[in-house]
């Protein structure tokens, strides 16, 4: 049976995926419609926002097993572990983005802006902040990390979309 914090963890989880699925591919498709090389870039950033999230997801189910003669004390380190594997993942896009906008600066690459991009931007970020707000509040209440370092990557996203 589930307890009341395994359910908001889920939730979490679960909400960001279907969230970010839905980002990406309205992202994806619109970006590649108007030829917006940095709109199809943070789409690619909302998909690791997915797997991010599965990542997640996965080291809660593994948090919330009992112990067992195996782990005596039982599993709560495996939500450790799940908070680091999303730090990294999430320094590596970060660090991609700032790989591709130095080539942006080096090689001059001009930006065309649209209001249809514009709107989905802004509508992106938004949508990332809260869902940062929530998962930040969820964090808290369950007193987990890997959850509260998931609100850590979707605040950076608000931040990073509204500078595309």
């Amino acid at each position: 049976m589930l307890t009341d914090k395994k359910r908001l963890a889920y939730l979490a989880g679960w909400l960001s995926m279907i969230i970010n699925t839905a980002l990406f591919g309205l992202k994806f498709w619109i970006g590649v419609r108007i030829d917006s090389v940095s709109m199809v870039a943070d789409s690619w950033d909302t998909f690791f926002d997915i797997l991010i999230s599965g990542v997640a997801i996965i080291g809660l189910r593994i948090m919330f097993k009992p112990a067992d003669e195996s782990h005596p004390f039982g599993h709560e380190r495996a939500e450790s572990i799940s908070a680091i594997v999303v730090s990294v993942l999430l320094a590596i896009v970060g660090g991609g983005f700032l790989v591709e906008s130095i080539k942006r600066l080096i090689y001059q690459q001009s930006t065309t802006f649209s209001v249809l991009a514009i709107t989905i931007f802004a509508s992106s970020a938004v949508i990332k902040e809260g869902l940062a707000q929530f998962t930040f509040w969820v964090g808290k209440t369950i007193d987990s990390q890997s959850v509260i370092a998931n609100g850590w990557n979707y605040r950076s996203d608000a931040i990073t979309t509204l500078l595309s």
